[in-house]
């Protein structure tokens, strides 16, 4: 992305902060961010304005919940927030169910490999 197309997304953020809208140009970069993670075929991108939930409903293969999927996921919190709030929450679901939720930190359990979801 170029400079300017992040200074007009950076002004867009202030009048979404403000009024609670979203600009087109918002609406195509939420629909374009779940086709980063590896894995999703299909998506759809719902934004609750009044409680800044951007909920993310996937589908494709199989989702297995690995440090490197996490990082993908945890990076896409962060692409949002830049574009929308700050405090976004942002929900992932894949085939129905939900694999990711950003009011959760996600660490790996040192003895199983696995990741556990720990309240703040």
């Amino acid at each position: 992305m170029n400079v300017e197309v992040m200074e007009q997304l950076r002004l867009l953020k202030g009048l979404t902060v403000r009024f609670g809208c979203l600009h087109e140009a918002q609406v195509h970069q939420l629909k374009m961010y779940p086709g980063l993670i590896r894995g999703v075929e299909k998506s759809t991108a719902l934004v609750n304005t009044n409680n800044r939930i951007v909920t993310f409903k996937c589908s494709g293969k199989k989702f297995i919940k690995t440090k490197k999927r996490l990082k993908e996921l945890s990076m896409m919190t962060n692409w949002v927030r830049t574009l929308l709030w700050d405090d976004s929450v942002i929900v992932f679901e894949m085939n129905g169910k939900t694999v990711y939720d950003s009011t959760f930190d996600y660490q790996e359990t040192e003895s199983s490999g696995e990741y556990r979801e720990l309240s703040e």
